[in-house]
């Protein structure tokens, strides 16, 4: 006998070959289905014990002896009904756990080593337009892009992005002329860095003006591992 549909029933092969011996019409005990089924006496027990807890084998005592049946195979369809049915009774909640899962995040990186690359990125800044957390050192971006920078700056002032922005206390009453709806800080030098970062939404930038090198970060859970970075260092920073 095939024993393939069984097992797309969920038994296992032996579990499958042990159902099959007890079709018959006498009840068989544990030796007899040793005898049949070539399994361990162990083994049947634990087959035994899984097929009364799914429903489909009896038993009944012989002179102190259990003795094992299969049901009617019919039942095997009332068992999927029913198991069908149980399965009905939770797809609404399960329908609304899959809708509402989790997406795995995608992350997105690119680098860029000349201007033109952090003009890209400035220019990315407008089109979001949410809030810019800024740590510049010295600010040398308004070095490096002496002539593009204050241009960027009006246009942001048109956007109305704010900015917060921790500099190195050493360029305190030399900073740039950054718009007044944003706040400054600065830290004391041997806090700074010639690492530029910037956080806005969901996005970082991490900038190198010395290679020049740019590297332009999309992933929420970056941003907000250095939002809570910068919002450490903007407690110590003072205005």
């Amino acid at each position: 006998m095939d024993l393939k549909f069984l097992e797309e029933f969920g038994l296992t092969n032996k579990e499958a070959c042990v159902y099959v011996a007890l079709l018959g019409k006498n009840t068989k005990t544990i030796s007899q289905i040793m005898e049949k089924t070539k399994i361990t006496r162990r083994g049947c027990h634990n087959i035994i014990k899984k097929l009364i807890n799914l429903g489909i084998v009896n038993y009944v005592t012989k002179n102190d002896e259990k003795q094992y049946c299969a049901i009617n195979p019919k039942a095997l369809i009332n068992i999927l009904e029913e198991k069908k049915k149980n399965l009905e009774s939770i797809m609404p909640e399960l329908s609304w756990r899959y809708k509402h899962k989790k997406e795995e995040e995608n992350i997105i990186i690119n680098i860029y080593d000349d201007k033109q690359g952090i003009k890209n990125i400035l220019r990315h800044q407008l089109t979001i337009k949410k809030t810019l957390y800024v740590y510049s050192n010295k600010a040398e971006i308004f070095d490096f892009l002496k002539y593009y920078m204050p241009q960027h700056l009006m246009k942001r002032r048109k956007e109305k992005i704010k900015g917060k922005i921790i500099l190195n206390e050493e360029i305190k009453g030399k900073s740039p002329d950054y718009p007044e709806e944003d706040k400054v800080k600065y830290l004391p030098k041997t806090f700074c860095s010639p690492l530029i970062f910037v956080v806005y939404g969901d996005y970082v930038h991490l900038i190198i003006l010395s290679k020049p090198m740019i590297i332009f970060i999309k992933s929420k859970e970056i941003s907000e591992s250095y939002k809570k970075y910068f919002n450490f260092m903007w407690k110590m920073a003072k205005e």
